[in-house]
């Protein structure tokens, strides 16, 4: 699977542990928000993107609230830009 991974860090840069292991990818046992490759015809014309949360081991509801509006948030600042402006 391609995808653009952004890991979620403690405050001394440490990655997080996943809750579960995802893949054979090392990087899959980390918790993290992937921009996931939705595939040619999708990317070409259109500009909804498509996202993958993976939790970190043991966290509650509001913290997975919180991360799914990190994800939100992550999509508007860094892949939303503003054309012909």
């Amino acid at each position: 699977m391609a995808y653009i991974p952004f890991f979620i860090r403690t405050p001394a840069g440490e990655k997080i542990p996943a809750a579960a292991q995802f893949g054979e990818d090392p990087d899959d046992a980390f918790a993290q928000i992937n921009k996931v490759w939705s595939g040619l015809k999708k990317e070409c014309c259109s500009d909804a993107d498509n996202f993958q949360v993976i939790f970190p081991a043991g966290v509650d509801a509001r913290t997975k609230a919180t991360l799914v509006g990190a994800n939100v948030a992550l999509d508007f600042v860094w892949f939303e830009t503003q054309e012909g402006a």
